[in-house]
């Protein structure tokens, strides 16, 4: 059974990982430089800076933009799961009962004054492919008799680019699907809100890959960063074909590679389904 990485982070515990389509044959599926990754992030109007922090017990540096806390790009970090010091954290996915969905159940709602029909689709299509591969459950909550009775829940909005929180956060959080988002970025949002965090942040990931930070953008080199406290599992070797991992020139200020290969060679990337990868990383987060 292959499985991937991922990163189980302290209270709150995140996996990352991806499926091959069995209906999409591997040249339809793949992207070198994957231009489809490019939309997956928070795009600001306004950058206040940085701040330092710790997150699941590991140091993180987290851009402020606009009123967001942003850990690599696409993921909102709400305050309270910061802390003022290093605990031991959790890796490749999450093992915190507060930070998973409880019965497998992940409760959602369409912001009626952001989502129009085409981001509605999107995220129902990426809903539909998680429910034919995973046990988990999604529901709109608007359809349900009193849905007021739920207050955790994903609140899929329309804002600039793509984005997500990690795990499940308490009231409503915002998933976002821009007007450039595909399904395949839907899913990947979708594998952060239930705990899947970026491939290549894994805590072994050195093992497998180059970091070139003389390639990143200025600002972006905390987008790079591997967690490496605390306790947790990681599975298997990392998986180049998880629907969580980075495109070998993600952020890059000079079109070189930020990320190659132990050799130095480029990867493919996708955004067309969960790998078995991370469907593997799942099962364990939501046996």
């Amino acid at each position: 059974m292959k499985k991937q990485n991922l990163l189980l982070l302290t209270a709150a515990i995140w996996l990352f990982s991806c499926k091959q389509s069995s209906d999409q044959p591997i040249s339809e599926q793949y992207d070198p430089s994957c231009q489809a990754c490019i939309v997956e992030q928070y795009v600001p109007k306004l950058i206040k800076g940085t701040m330092d922090s710790y997150f699941n017990g590991d140091p993180v540096t987290l851009v402020k933009a606009d009123d967001k806390l942003l850990l690599e790009g696409d993921i909102i970090i709400d305050p309270s799961q910061l802390t003022n010091a290093a605990v031991s954290g959790e890796r490749t996915g999450i093992t915190s009962a507060l930070k998973k969905w409880p019965n497998k159940t992940v409760y959602f709602s369409f912001d009626s004054s952001s989502t129009d029909e085409s981001t509605r689709t999107k995220f129902k299509s990426a809903v539909k492919h998680w429910m034919d591969n995973t046990d988990l459950v999604f529901i709109n909550k608007d359809t349900l008799d009193d849905p007021e009775s739920i207050s955790n829940y994903i609140n899929v909005i329309q804002d600039d680019g793509c984005y997500s929180s990690i795990g499940m956060v308490k009231g409503a959080q915002d998933l976002s699907i821009g007007s450039g988002c595909s399904t395949g970025n839907a899913i990947h949002e979708i594998g952060h809100a239930v705990g899947l965090y970026h491939e290549q942040s894994r805590r072994d990931r050195d093992k497998y890959i180059i970091i070139y930070t003389a390639n990143i953008d200025s600002g972006k080199a905390g987008n790079f960063n591997k967690y490496a406290s605390g306790n947790g599992f990681e599975l298997d070797t990392l998986d180049f074909g998880s629907i969580m991992m980075y495109p070998y020139n993600a952020f890059s200020k000079n079109g070189k590679p930020t990320i190659t290969k132990k050799d130095g060679t480029t990867y493919t990337t996708q955004r067309r389904a969960l790998s078995q990868g991370d469907l593997d990383a799942v099962e364990h987060m939501y046996p």
